[in-house]
């Protein structure tokens, strides 16, 4: 969908931005993804934020899911 491009391609750039403690995820450095916006001249704009935290939130539940496999 056009309107989550500049979500997708923000979110394809900011995989190295993620904090961790004790060797898990726990979110994403919203500073550097601010940051990184910044430098690809992408509007960190209140739905394409929201799309970002959506992203986010899936990866760190699915890490959650996966530990608790392990």
């Amino acid at each position: 969908m056009p309107q989550c491009f500049d979500a997708w391609t923000l979110w394809l750039e900011i995989q190295t931005q993620w904090r961790v403690s004790f060797g898990v995820r726990t979110g994403l450095d919203m500073a550097a993804v601010k940051a990184v916006a910044e430098v690809l001249d992408i509007e960190l704009t209140p739905p394409t934020y929201r799309i970002l935290r959506g992203l986010e939130l899936h990866v760190l539940q699915n890490v959650k899911t996966d530990e608790d496999a392990a």
